[in-house]
């Protein structure tokens, strides 16, 4: 578990609705006690500011640091499918994305074939993408960052077929994603429920980074196009259980590293 992915776990389920810059003394506390060390937590921090994901300030002695509003976007779209209580709904179509471009630089075309697999695109072919979600709000997003939204079309259709399940089956590994779910289950439904408030904010937040990784490999498919019995229901309901049994806690020991970390800028 890196430095760099937990920091983004922790801001976006501890901060995301605080207006305020966070002290570093703040986040690298918290992130001691999700075994992340202050000389790690403070690199990772470095980093991702580099990288236009927080702003970094000086408050005296102190340090803090902010969303983006990039990387605000990026965790509020995180947030929206982690925290779901159900499936998105499906109106019965696909969308189509296609570019007209010469080929994209390898280490470009990974990029972004990463960025498009995040929102729930699946390849058809080299440059062009399917998907029964709804998202281009986000989908624009990342052409204009890589500078294509000029060479992109994008259609919306129903695909001809009787059995859009089937279909779907040969965009998107269901198989291998009802088996992780399967796996988040077996590793969570034995989770101690009362615990301290330190122990229950590192339940918290492990239990949600665990639950984030579903993001990079299960777009939120609809209900329609997964089997009756596929895990991720199960799943989600053991996810909200726990989530909601260490929620108190958990931000009570949030709140005493942060007033504390205040009280000293």
């Amino acid at each position: 578990m890196s430095a760099r992915s937990i920091l983004f776990t922790l801001f976006g389920d501890a901060f995301m609705q605080r207006p305020d810059p966070i002290p570093l003394a703040c986040a690298t506390a918290l992130l001691q006690t999700l075994d992340i060390g202050p000389e790690a937590a403070r690199a990772a921090l470095s980093r991702t500011a580099r990288e236009g994901w927080f702003t970094s300030e000086r408050r005296g002695r102190q340090s803090f640091y902010q969303l983006t509003s990039r990387g605000y976007e990026r965790l509020m779209h995180a947030r929206t499918r982690i925290y779901r209580q159900d499936d998105e709904p499906w109106d019965g179509g696909f969308t189509i994305l296609g570019l007209n471009v010469p080929a994209l630089a390898p280490s470009v075309r990974r990029r972004l074939i990463r960025e498009l697999e995040f929102v729930g695109w699946a390849a058809l072919a080299p440059y062009q993408w399917a998907t029964p979600l709804v998202r281009h709000e986000e989908t624009l997003d990342i052409l204009r960052r890589f500078n294509l939204e000029g060479s992109a079309w994008i259609m919306n259709g129903a695909l001809a077929t009787p059995d859009p399940a089937s279909w779907a089956a040969n965009l998107y590994p269901i198989q291998f994603l009802d088996q992780r779910y399967r796996d988040f289950i077996r590793e969570w439904a034995q989770a101690p429920l009362h615990l301290s408030e330190s122990e229950s904010f590192r339940h918290r937040i492990f239990l949600v980074h665990a639950w984030r990784k579903f993001l990079f490999i299960d777009p939120g498919l609809p209900h329609a196009l997964v089997p009756d019995d596929f895990s991720r229901t199960e799943a989600r309901a053991l996810f909200h259980h726990l989530y909601d049994q260490w929620y108190d806690p958990a931000n009570a020991y949030i709140e005493h590293h942060l007033s504390g970390a205040l009280l000293l800028s």
